[in-house]
């Protein structure tokens, strides 16, 4: 049963990415969440279409008037379809929906739509008020509302009368909104009800600020039988000292959440579980709990809760307002909101498709601005899908010119000039999350004191920076640093006095040693012209002896899987041998002899990659070649041996205002796990088609025409503007980055995500058997779906991890947190390849 669970699930997915567009824009990559609420969402209903009920102190949602309620789309957009008028004149502290659509409001207002009703109403689908109920003079406050299965209404807050006849803060109503006079009496709970909850066989229970039920004591929690007498089979003994939310479980058992440190005397902070009975669930072990109140339960349909407020621990762990806890208790490492929430978590409801409604008091999560509602992923992060208007932040205020992804997805991005992202102040390097915001733990301090021109990664996590600049916040690191995981200085890493000029290019072998080029003479004060290898900790490795180097300046620095080195630039020879622009080294430096042109490339050779067949792309602002056959200017592809590939049919590139003007090309190429190619630049047509700046090519070197970017990129004047950076993200999205501030027309701030298209349509075969890993995320063992023969993890950088696994399970729980991908196969012989994410 759970394979063909897991089969429906995948193929769900599978056919939804069909239809994403090749070349649209991935809105979710630093989204603009919408205004949302101006005052707290205290409510949050479900209808059964998916549309959405919130109701509390606001005034307006997304900047539209909306008087204390609002319905929305699925999407968090207003339905426009629901009109309220001028909706309610005071708070709405609760809304529940009958079974015929109309929806029941209650709280402090005394009109709605200007018409008095008094503290309660119910309002037609559509939004209208329903004149066919009339509470007469209503009461003085209400807080919860229960709707029975026969269409009754129980009513709960701080009252003494409804419409005139003696009721103690609860009473049920008819249909109508009158007074049902055989559910109890004038004696009855001795203060306010805060909440209602009805049972299957329905009996009733209730929270509140009450002592006693009419002379019995009931302390701050009670059941009453269906006729409203106290059912005195549920005994909370002593009860507890503030409940503020309580919900019901399918077994019976009830949860109850407030400001409380003991229930009948037996310590338990701000959260419990009774049995049916009302005794305490000794078997739910919360350890120190949260350390602040809850104020919201939802319980999802596989008996995980997830609980608000204004807690900022579980159990010791920091949870800022929202948590999910295992069925018995215990923390779920495997939800999480991050920084969680700046003010309270009110109010949590389960979606039916099993995605999170939150609403509260809180103006951010996670550190992203969010209009105190906000659409969780089962996993706790953000929708950002959700109240999306469709824009993006304003990204870099400068041009980013490069990017690294780290193993657990987050983005590095540098470049000259900027200071800013999404308006927050950085200094030329950055960190963004997976989802484009920015990293606000990532802490440079004042940063690289001028230009970092190449940013890599190590398999540990630290960043190799190298460029222009003489010092990092403050400290003298002259052309190259080392930083830890957090963005301040490794001072393990020691370069003596560094580089006497730029680095350009930095590559990281399998060893761990690092290489680096540019247009420096020395490293710590050692002669070694234009290129040079350290060792892990930052020397330079002596055994690497390039002698006279090349004659020019190296821009690209590529290792292959051998060991061996493939450097390209503006050189004409290497060590005295001449060279042309591009060649191949042993892994000690020496020339690969078996690595040869054959013919002369007459200008730069700036961008190097390696297709999986070891063939070479390259780009640069050559015209031709001589000696041979020459390909368009700008753009080739080179057999493993260094020969000219003449199955590459490059197309001519034209450049924006230079024409065939050798003194420009595609400044970034990235190869999709498919083969095919995405080239950027200042690029205005490929082959005779027109493009703007971005293109994506068939395996052959033709123009893919299925990849549509609109109007391409431009800066803010719609004129064309390069993309200087492409990265294939594991997921197969496309991440660029430059100086461009539009992607077909929508502002990006010189940095966005694209769809390929491929995710799922371009997968191995195996794929579309419905393969698949359970759980996904996670943080300790995984499942397949189909036995696997052999088996081996890779993290994003491309290294091999070593996991405990057999051939139906893994076990991930040493990896650090991040992204890795599955190969396998599987029985039948064929190969199998699949994202993990370890959290």
């Amino acid at each position: 049963m759970k394979k063909t669970l897991l089969t429906i699930f995948f193929l769900f997915f599978l056919i939804k990415g069909i239809f994403a567009q090749s070349g649209e824009i991935d809105k979710t990559f630093n989204a603009v969440i919408g205004a949302g609420a101006d005052g707290t969402v205290k409510c949050i209903t479900e209808q059964t279409d998916g549309k959405i009920i919130i109701a509390g102190e606001f005034i307006s949602y997304d900047y539209k008037s909306k008087n204390r309620i609002t319905r929305l789309n699925t999407d968090g957009t207003t339905d426009n379809s629901f009109n309220i008028g001028t909706g309610a004149n005071a708070s709405i502290s609760a809304a529940a929906l009958q079974s015929d659509s109309k929806i029941l409001i209650a709280g402090g207002f005394t009109s709605y739509n200007g018409m008095a009703k008094n503290r309660i109403a119910r309002i037609n689908a559509d939004g209208t008020l329903d004149t066919t109920f009339e509470p007469g003079s209503g009461f003085n406050s209400y807080n919860s509302i229960a709707v029975e299965t026969d269409g009754k209404l129980l009513i709960g807050g701080y009252f003494t009368s409804y419409n005139g006849v003696a009721r103690k803060h609860i009473a049920r109503l008819n249909s109508d909104g009158t007074l049902d006079t055989s559910f109890g009496s004038a004696v009855g709970l001795d203060s306010t009800v805060k909440e209602i909850v009805l049972q299957p066989d329905d009996k009733i229970l209730v929270i509140g600020d009450f002592l006693d039920f009419n002379g019995i004591s009931r302390k701050k929690i009670a059941r009453l039988n269906a006729d409203g007498t106290l059912d005195t089979t549920f005994n909370p003994g002593n009860g507890a000292n503030g409940i503020e939310t309580i919900a019901l479980q399918a077994d019976g058992k009830i949860l109850i959440g407030g400001y409380f440190s003991t229930y009948n005397f037996t310590p338990r902070s701000c959260l419990a579980r009774l049995n049916p009975d009302g005794t305490l669930d000794n078997t739910f072990n919360l350890g120190t709990g949260p350390n602040s109140t809850v104020e919201s339960i939802a319980i999802q349909p596989d008996g995980k809760i997830l609980i608000g407020g204004v807690f900022t621990t579980y159990n010791g762990t920091a949870k800022n307002s929202i948590a999910r806890l295992n069925s018995d208790g215990t923390l779920d490492p495997t939800f999480d909101s991050g920084t969680g929430t700046n003010e309270s978590v009110a109010t949590i409801t389960v979606k039916t498709n099993g995605k999170i409604l939150t609403g509260g008091n809180f103006t951010s999560l996670n550190t992203n601005l969010i209009g105190r509602l906000a659409q969780l992923n089962t996993d706790g992060t953000i929708d950002a899908t959700f109240l999306n208007p469709g824009g993006f932040g304003s990204g870099s205020n400068q041009s980013i010119s490069r990017m690294a992804v780290q193993p657990d997805g987050k983005i590095l991005i540098t470049g000259e000039f900027f200071s800013s992202y999404n308006g927050i102040a950085t200094k030329r390097l950055a960190r963004l999350n997976a989802d484009g915001t920015l990293d606000t733990a990532f802490n440079t301090g004042t940063g690289p004191s001028s230009s970092v021109y190449a940013i890599t990664t190590q398999p540990d996590g630290k960043i190799l920076i190298g460029g222009r600049f003489g010092n990092y916040n403050g400290i003298a690191r002259n052309g190259i640093a080392r930083l830890n995981t957090d963005g301040s200085l490794d001072t393990t890493f020691s370069i003596g006095t560094g580089v006497n000029n730029n680095i350009y290019s930095i590559a990281v072998q399998t060893d761990g040693k690092i290489l680096i080029s540019g247009l420096f003479t020395s490293y710590n004060g050692v002669s070694r012209n234009r290129f040079a290898r350290l060792n892990t900790d930052g020397t330079l490795d002596t055994a690497f002896d390039p002698g006279a180097g090349p004659d020019n300046v190296i821009y690209s620095i590529v290792t292959q899987t051998d060991g061996k080195i493939i450097i390209a630039g503006n050189f004409k020879n290497y060590k005295g041998i001449p060279k042309q622009c591009i060649t191949r080294l042993n892994s000690d430096g020496t020339l690969d002899t078996s690595f040869n042109l054959g013919i002369s490339i007459d200008w730069n050779v700036d961008v190097v990659k390696i297709q999986s067949d070891g063939k070479l792309l390259i780009s640069g602002t050559f015209v031709g070649f001589t000696g041979g056959n020459s390909p368009p200017p700008g753009l080739a592809r080179l057999n493993a041996d260094g020969s000219l590939d003449p199955t590459f049919v490059a197309q001519q590139l034209l450049f924006a205002n230079t024409g065939t003007n050798p003194y420009t090309n595609p400044y970034s190429i990235a190869i999709q796990s498919d083969g095919k190619i995405i080239i950027g630049g200042t690029i205005t047509s490929y082959g005779g088609t027109p493009i703007l700046n971005i293109a994506r090519l068939n395996t052959d070197g033709t123009h893919d025409t299925t990849f549509v970017a609109g109007t391409g990129i431009a800066n803010n004047q719609g004129i064309s503007s390069s993309v200087d950076n492409i990265i294939i993200l594991p997921d197969g999205k496309i991440l660029i980055s430059g100086v461009f501030i539009l992607y077909n027309g929508v502002t990006v701030g010189r940095v966005a995500r694209i769809l390929s298209g491929t995710t799922t349509l371009d997968l191995p075969e195996s794929y579309k058997n419905t393969f698949a890993i359970y759980p996904n995320p996670a943080s300790s063992k995984i499942y397949f779906s189909h036995e696997l023969t052999e088996i081996a993890v890779y993290d994003i950088l491309g290294k091999k991890r070593n996991i405990p696994h057999t051939s139906d399970s893994a076990d991930i729980s040493a990896l650090p947190n991040g992204i890795y991908i599955l190969k396998g196969l599987e029985n039948n012989g064929k190969t199998i390849t699949q994202k993990i994410v370890k959290n």
